[in-house]
């Protein structure tokens, strides 16, 4: 009989100031933090399949960067990218991700 395994990562995101905020029409720079940002992830193990799924407090992630992240991750954990999950909070001020 298999068994679920789950474990649960936190780490704080919040960038340095005077950067870039994305989401709005005209630049706007970063001068105070109200709430700190954070990339959340759960991982899931069950028998000899494994899975990932993070979730980044910013504004999104574009397409081509997201594939290389997926990969990288995959790589390094040895699973497959079909297996890595990446979504954003959309947050509107959080950092540009101009990547």
């Amino acid at each position: 009989m298999n068994s679920l395994r789950v474990g649960f990562a936190r780490i704080d995101v919040t960038p340095m100031m005077g950067i870039e905020i994305s989401g709005y029409f005209k630049t706007r720079i970063a001068d105070g933090v109200l709430d700190p940002l954070y990339a959340n992830s759960v991982a899931f193990e069950s028998g000899e399949k494994r899975a990932v799924m993070i979730c980044i407090d910013n504004c999104g992630v574009k397409q081509n960067c997201l594939f290389t992240y997926r990969k990288m991750i995959a790589e390094r954990l040895n699973i497959g990218v079909e297996c890595v999950f990446i979504s954003s909070t959309h947050t509107h001020t959080g950092p540009a991700m101009n990547i």
